[in-house]
């Protein structure tokens, strides 16, 4: 597992280069979403930050019900699972609505959870199909993620999503970058929403 989470920041590391360059986009309700340059690639990289009034616990259990992410995942208009290792290794397939003219995405990823004391961590990287895609509907081409969770106390939890995604086809480098100022801040607010008493 911790093999994994290395590698994981190795390649994030390899997308951003190592200056810190985050440009803070967004704070409001508790919320700061970043955003920074991606080396060799016009897509950047993207942070969501905010505490939770939420159980640790309950929590990573929203987060790993993955078969109920369109419920709080933005844009996110089906998701289901297709594998599970343990409580370690989710394998699961996600529908992305975007606005016309633009085609629909869609991806197969695994996310793979890890624990230390206090903290938890899913990495969530795309697992490629090869499968042939429908008309109308677009492969993502890229995307890892790794979601962190620190307990402050017994009510409260730091979340930290922290990634890189490119959407396939001919989307725009303008408007992706836009959605990725909204995603993060969307989802998590929908949690808040959802799951903070």
């Amino acid at each position: 597992m911790k093999g994994y989470l290395i590698l994981f920041y190795c390649t994030l590391v390899s997308l951003t280069g190592f200056a810190d360059g985050w440009e803070l986009v967004k704070d409001k309700n508790g919320l700061k979403i970043y955003l920074r340059p991606t080396e060799g690639s016009p897509y950047k990289t993207y942070k969501g930050e905010a505490v939770l009034t939420i159980k640790m616990e309950d929590l990573y259990k929203v987060l790993i019900d993955v078969g109920n992410y369109s419920k709080w995942v933005y844009e996110c208009s089906e998701s289901r699972l297709l594998s599970k290792v343990d409580n370690s290794e989710y394998t699961y397939y996600s529908l992305m609505h975007l606005p016309f003219p633009f085609d629909n995405r869609d991806m197969t990823t695994t996310m793979k959870v890890s624990f230390s004391s206090d903290t938890i961590y899913l990495a969530t990287k795309l697992k490629k199909t090869g499968q042939v895609q429908p008309r109308g509907l677009v492969a993502i081409a890229a995307y890892d993620e790794l979601t962190t969770l620190i307990r402050i106390d017994d009510r409260h939890v730091r979340m930290i999503m922290e990634g890189y995604f490119e959407p396939g086809g001919s989307l725009p480098a303008w408007l992706m970058n836009m959605f990725l100022s909204e995603g993060p801040y969307e989802s998590i607010m929908k949690i808040k929403e959802l799951f903070e008493p």
